[in-house]
């Protein structure tokens, strides 16, 4: 990987994204290279001719007209994209802006200190969030959890047999998925692998929410917790094809390409429920993907496990909702087990959640999965009485989400209430229709639906 430079922006990139602050100390944007869709019917190959371009293998999604481009020797990033703006063949373009996930208790830190499996029984935050009674509801069978992070390391004892097949490696441009120390220092502090073992956590923060769910691997972060926001968009496209219900993105930046908010908002009207992290720098300006917030990602602030605002989480009225995120217990590579703190823990819950609820709900869509979650919070208010109305609309509450009582979802797609969704209960919707969908009533299109959602999952979804 190319390591970033400091630039200072220049107007095309103020007029691109008017919400970032250059700032002397951080890299913004990968150098020497831009990020463009194309106009429908427009072939790379013209616009090669044009500027002189290139794209490098893998730096590449055809099917969504997305393409990385390699600046000519002698053009700036700038005076490209300035051209390809009045280009009538360019949708859009954009600079390759990085995303990070940073240690909010300090940069030369490893990202976890050692746990135990004792301590990780222990831990206060899935009692906090409702999960133990959550189970007898849901355990998130039939769902998949696209963790776009550094790799999840497949042998952990925990995590083994919740892989599924498919995961991709936008580094290494492979299959190869796990969770490795690949040797660098993209931010240049002397500290190599700062975020080695952050995906494996990640993972194993949703399963402890939603146990029966499976894992999609997608490497977009490097080992030192650099991403770029093409490989953010490669990576959600992936997730989508490959059927996840749910894409979890721990990282985040000042930036706010639209381009990037522009794939959002494309895969979540397609399916797919994205999940960013809140942001670690204390401050009520928003950090993206998850500023994108209502239009596009749920996001996620931190408390601590008395329900305060965590001092290091981000906060505002763009926040959706938090969750516990200070000295939470996970799995690390190695079959072993770290702690740490940072809203980047604290979505893989609400992942997990939206796991969970996708499972006995499977037929309505990632806005109406967010309303649900974002609604049956636990109110934070009186613990914040300086933050009200900036921690979102309360703690996530999984227990409250899935519906406790029997029946208490009216989207409950396990209609004779056998904890299971099969055959039986399509002819249970078709005797008795029920409003599975969440439309406000019972009709045609839900047994539809129901039989559509049965012939795709094999006819059978476990729901414990």
């Amino acid at each position: 990987m190319i390591p970033p430079r400091t630039f200072k922006l220049t107007l095309a990139a103020v007029l691109l994204a008017a919400s970032t602050q250059a700032r002397a100390d951080e890299p913004l944007f990968e150098p020497d290279r831009v990020f463009v869709r194309l106009a429908p019917g427009i072939s790379i190959a013209a616009i090669h001719a044009t500027y002189g371009t290139t794209v490098q293998p893998g730096q590449e999604i055809p099917s969504r007209r997305m393409f990385l481009l390699d600046v000519p020797s002698g053009v700036s990033e700038s005076s490209l994209i300035d051209q390809l703006a009045f280009d009538a063949r360019v949708e859009r373009v954009d600079f390759n802006f990085y995303l990070e996930d940073a240690n909010p208790e300090g940069s030369t830190r490893r990202m976890y200190l050692g746990s135990t499996f004792t301590e990780f029984q222990n831990d206060a935050a899935p009692g906090i969030i409702g999960v133990p009674t959550s189970f007898s509801q849901s355990r998130g069978a039939g769902t998949l959890i696209a963790i776009l992070d550094t790799g999840v390391d497949s042998t952990h004892p925990l995590l083994a047999s919740s892989i599924a097949p498919g995961g991709f490696n936008f580094i290494t441009q492979s299959t190869l998925t796990l969770d490795v120390a690949q040797g660098v220092d993209t931010n240049q502090n002397g500290e190599i692998d700062q975020m080695f073992g952050h995906g494996t956590m990640i993972a194993g923060l949703a399963l402890r929410v939603a146990p029966d769910a499976r894992i999609l691997p997608i490497v977009v972060l490097d080992s030192d917790g650099y991403s770029t926001i093409f490989r953010v968009a490669q990576g959600l496209y992936h997730a989508l094809d490959n059927g996840a219900t749910v894409a979890n993105l721990s990282m985040g930046m000042e930036a706010n390409p639209q381009l990037l908010r522009e794939v959002i908002a494309d895969v979540e009207n397609q399916g797919l429920a994205v999940v960013a992290s809140a942001g670690n720098r204390s401050t009520a300006t928003p950090d993206f993907p998850a500023g994108t917030s209502p239009l596009g990602t749920l996001a996620v602030a931190s408390l601590d496990d008395a329900g305060v605002r965590a001092d290091f989480s981000n906060y505002g009225s763009w926040v959706s909702l938090s969750a516990p995120g200070v000295g939470i217990v996970s799995t690390v590579p190695g079959g072993g087990y770290g702690i740490a703190s940072g809203t980047s823990l604290s979505a893989p819950l609400v992942s997990g959640a939206l796991a969970a609820v996708a499972s006995i709900c499977p037929l309505i869509s990632p806005q109406e999965l967010d309303q649900i979650v974002r609604s049956r919070t636990v109110p934070v208010n009186a613990q914040n009485p300086s933050y009200i109305g900036q921690l979102g609309s309360g703690q996530l509450h999984v227990a409250r989400a899935v519906g406790a009582q029997a029946g208490e979802l009216a989207c409950d797609c396990d209609t004779n209430n056998d904890l299971r969704i099969t055959l039986a209960d399509l002819h249970q919707q078709v005797a008795q229709p029920k409003d599975l969908d969440a439309s406000g009533a019972a009709s045609n299109t839900d047994t539809r639906a129901l039989a559509a959602w049965i012939r795709r999952t094999e006819r059978s979804a476990l729901l414990r």
